[in-house]
């Protein structure tokens, strides 16, 4: 569903985390991207169909990654730049609540 090597770099290049130390970098990603792919699952069953939502339901238990790909190829067009608008998003609201604190 998402490219996990290019969300890593996108994190570290739009959080800013290139200069903090590499243990530091994985903690902040793995947080933050449990969140991003949160949000882009609660996305993708948002705009599918409730027939559809089963067919992503059983595609998901089985972990058929290439499945899964074409499956929300179909689904959602142009799937790749829904992904990376769900990520964008989510970074601006990261660095939103992190100026807050």
């Amino acid at each position: 569903m998402v490219n996990t090597d290019e969300l890593n770099d996108t994190l570290v290049k739009d959080l800013g985390l290139s200069e903090i130390p590499k243990d530091i970098q994985d903690e902040v990603i793995a947080r933050v991207g449990e969140n991003i792919l949160r949000r882009i699952t609660v996305s993708i069953v948002e705009k599918i169909s409730p027939e559809a939502r089963q067919e992503f339901d059983s595609i998901s238990e089985a972990g058929d990654s290439e499945r899964m790909k074409t499956f929300l190829n179909g689904q959602i067009p142009d799937f790749d730049n829904f992904v990376k608008n769900e990520v964008h998003k989510s970074v601006l609201e990261f660095k939103q609540l992190a100026a807050v604190t």
